[in-house]
């Protein structure tokens, strides 16, 4: 119970910009009663830098195209993790569904506080790596061992097509 409320209390912090926000518990035993004593340390609370994110990598698609997975990172906006984490993920599932099935995204964040590490505002550069890797598209497809049904009606339940992107799930789907 103690560690859920530990980690209940960073996630909250974190929520509201807190980055860092740390908290521990300690146990005092006396008089009878046990006492937990939850110390938190709040930091700073962040915000993205006046530039916004920062996009690195992306030749194929543009980062405009990225914007509804940013719109949580806007400059000026309070830092959250979990939104650069979600961004990323939207990222890498945009550039699957488009064909680039061994593209990586990856995120970082610079640091930078205003006045020190005392300051209570702090701000942050979230930095969004890309490495597309190669374009695959789907090349011949083929049906094989459809003795009851036939050919022309199994291809029309066939959503992939020939030099069309190559997205894994509608492949499997397909089958």
């Amino acid at each position: 119970l103690i560690e859920d409320a530990i980690q209940r209390i960073r996630t909250f912090l974190n929520q509201q910009g807190h980055w860092k926000a740390d908290a521990t518990a300690s146990r005092q035993e006396g008089d009878g009663a046990l006492r937990v004593v939850f110390t938190v340390h709040r930091g700073p609370q962040y915000r993205v830098t006046d530039r916004g994110v920062e996009m690195r990598g992306n030749r194929a698609i543009p980062t405009e195209q990225f914007r509804s997975a940013l719109v949580k990172l806007q400059a000026n906006e309070i830092f959250i993790e979990s939104n650069l984490s979600a961004a990323v993920s939207a990222i890498a599932g945009q550039y699957r569904r488009l064909g680039y099935a061994q593209a990586k995204v990856s995120a970082a964040v610079d640091e930078s506080t205003d006045g020190g590490s005392s300051s209570a505002l702090a701000r942050v550069q979230p930095v969004i790596t890309i490495v597309e890797g190669p374009l695959t598209l789907v090349g011949e497809i083929s049906l094989e061992g459809n003795t009851r049904i036939p050919t022309d009606q199994l291809r029309a339940a066939v959503a992939s097509t020939r030099d069309a992107p190559y997205f894994e799930p509608r492949v499997v789907a397909d089958r």
